[in-house]
């Protein structure tokens, strides 16, 4: 019975961590360190002045680091709850944004 808790607890720890990577490379890559166009159209959709996007686009992409970084850390259920509210939340805006 041990075992089988072991390899559970070692699947789990590998879950979080894919999860705290998905988080960091989504806020990093596109948003962070290359600003992909996609990224600002959003905003872009969302009447926000041309002005502010980059910030707007820069401040979601270390909104996204932190995230992943609390994945590392925190082993939470709360934390995956917040995860999968934010992926849906985002799921339907884009819904509304690309018809």
């Amino acid at each position: 019975m041990r075992n089988a808790e072991l390899t559970i607890a070692q699947i789990l720890k590998f879950c979080q961590l894919i999860i705290a990577f998905l988080w960091i490379y989504q806020g990093l890559i596109p948003k962070l360190i290359f600003q992909v166009e996609d990224e600002q159209y959003v905003w872009q959709q969302l009447h926000i002045p041309d002005v502010y996007i980059p910030w707007l686009v820069s401040l979601s992409g270390i909104g996204e680091v932190i995230f992943g970084i609390l994945f590392l850390f925190i082993r939470n259920q709360y934390l995956h709850w917040l995860s999968i509210l934010s992926l849906v939340g985002l799921f339907i805006l884009i819904l509304f944004i690309y018809p």
